[in-house]
């Protein structure tokens, strides 16, 4: 059966993607950054609204962040008997969208919120001390949701993500860099995209299905370096009525508890694609024949989703042992970490790869131990 909120994202069900990732991560990951912290920090930048159906904007990415914030900050009151202070930094540069926005932080009483009627870039130094003025065991989330790829010069957002005790997601425009990146007129705005004019130098000599990856993994380090991150991790997510990628999530932590946190919302979400796209494409079918359908169609799979995650599993696991012919051993954890850059693998498959594989063991398991796990020193070796 349709979730009821969904009404709100007819046309825009990839909208609903992005804002359950952001529900779900901030579900579990505030209660886990509530254990230790005292404040939790929430910076958006191009906050909006845009687009919203929803009366009281609770399919604003904005809203949703603060609601499950608020579930976090219960749960942490509960379960360790302790006050998580919350406090939000939002930035939109649109007076009629900053208005409303402006609106509905005035009604949130218990949060701490600034908004700004400015763009994300003349900000930054704003957020930077807003970050900064939190408890001393702050914590910093950033959600950074463009509409394409300006406004977020890599060397202006540098000082947000270098925040230490922080994260943050970024909504990368994947398929329409793809299609402007090579075009002259718009190489200055994806230099300062990217930090470098070596990406657009290199991706004009890649097939047109190469360049779209190509573009995720230079952004996704160039990002993690600049912001001195240990960990980088993304998620694909389809057009509604096309097996192409409308975008893509680019997760970034210092923490490996964060990626499994991160991972496992995207497969819930994975998990739920079928039956959102296969209604977004039934609908699109009943606006051209003028007919209903009386059966609800949802897909099964995806065959683009099969097809590229097929891929990111040979991929990853190429890397790995790479790095074990290399080295002769390598830890669980890096293992972990390299197979956790792709997106559509979870940590499942890396087990099962390392199950089939006869020509490994595991080394460091104690008494008992059966499987590797994270955080134990277990590490891989040949036989």
């Amino acid at each position: 059966m349709m979730k009821p909120e969904l009404a709100n994202y007819r046309g825009r069900e990839q909208s609903y993607f992005k804002h359950r990732f952001l529900e779900k991560y901030l579900t579990r990951g505030g209660i886990i950054i509530g254990s230790w912290a005292d404040s939790f920090t929430y910076v958006e930048g191009f906050s909006g609204p845009w687009r919203s159906q929803s009366e009281t904007l609770g399919d604003t990415s904005f809203a949703i962040a603060l609601n499950q914030l608020r579930e976090a900050q219960r749960t942490v009151q509960e379960r360790f008997g302790k006050d998580l202070k919350l406090r939000a930094f939002f930035i939109e540069s649109d007076r009629v969208a900053h208005g409303k926005l402006r609106a509905y932080a005035d009604e949130r009483a218990g949060i701490e919120i600034e908004t700004r009627h400015s763009t994300f870039e003349e900000s930054i130094s704003e957020a930077v001390a807003f970050a900064r003025s939190g408890a001393r065991s702050n914590f910093t989330f950033t959600c950074i949701d463009p509409t394409g790829w300006k406004g977020f010069a890599l060397s202006r957002i540098t000082p947000l993500l270098s925040l230490e005790r922080s994260e943050c997601l970024i909504n990368l425009q994947t398929s329409f860099i793809r299609r402007f990146i090579t075009l002259k007129e718009s190489r200055a705005s994806f230099e300062e995209l990217f930090g470098s004019s070596e990406p657009m130098d290199a991706v004009g000599a890649l097939a047109l299905d190469k360049r779209e990856e190509f573009i995720l993994r230079e952004y996704a380090q160039r990002i993690r370096l600049a912001g001195g991150f240990s960990h980088v991790s993304a998620a694909v997510v389809l057009r509604p009525n096309l097996e192409r990628p409308q975008f893509h999530l680019i997760y970034l932590t210092r923490n490996r508890k964060g990626v499994s946190v991160f991972k496992d919302a995207e497969k819930a979400i994975v998990e739920e694609m079928p039956e959102i796209r296969g209604r977004a494409k039934q609908r699109k079918r009943e606006e051209q024949s003028g007919q209903l359908e009386l059966t609800s169609m949802a897909e099964s799979r995806s065959s683009y989703l099969d097809r590229i995650g097929g891929q990111y599993r040979i991929d990853a696991w190429t890397r790995i042992k790479d790095k074990l012919r290399l080295g002769g051993q390598l830890l669980y954890d890096d293992a972990f970490d390299i197979a956790m850059t792709h997106p559509l693998v979870w940590e499942q498959d890396l087990k099962e790869w390392i199950r089939q594989d006869g020509t490994l063991q595991i080394a460091g398991l104690k008494p008992g131990e059966r499987v590797p796990k994270l955080n134990m020193g277990h590490f891989l070796q040949a036989k």
